[in-house]
């Protein structure tokens, strides 16, 4: 369970250049990591490959040396995002799983910048 914690929180580290660790939000909000625990095994219990499948975005987001999160963005008006691009939109699964980790965060922790 604490890789599938670690690869989610780590999503976004590269872009900013702070590395994540165990701890990381101890000082800013210190439940963060039972949150995102939770939040994850409620999503297994829907369905089993909910923590492969949220390690599967975190590989394909790294995969093109990324690691930025930007396989999270949705499609704007003037902008396509990687969430439905044709290489990722039969392959990866489980948005919602991160939508509902970072909204467990914000609710808990407001005004905490998430690396999600």
């Amino acid at each position: 369970m604490f890789p599938t914690l670690f690869l989610l929180l780590s999503l976004a580290t590269a872009a900013i250049g702070t590395p994540l660790r165990p701890g990381f939000y101890s000082e800013t909000c210190p439940e963060a990591e039972f949150i995102v625990r939770d939040v994850i095994k409620k999503a297994m219990a829907r369905e089993t490959r909910s923590a492969a499948s949220v390690m599967r975005l975190q590989f394909h987001d790294c995969l093109v040396n990324g690691c930025d999160g930007s396989v999270l963005l949705d499609d704007t008006p003037n902008m396509l995002g990687e969430k439905l691009a044709l290489s990722n939109i039969d392959s990866l699964r489980s948005f919602e799983v991160i939508d509902e980790v970072k909204e467990a965060l914000e609710n808990t922790c407001p005004g905490v910048s998430l690396l999600c």
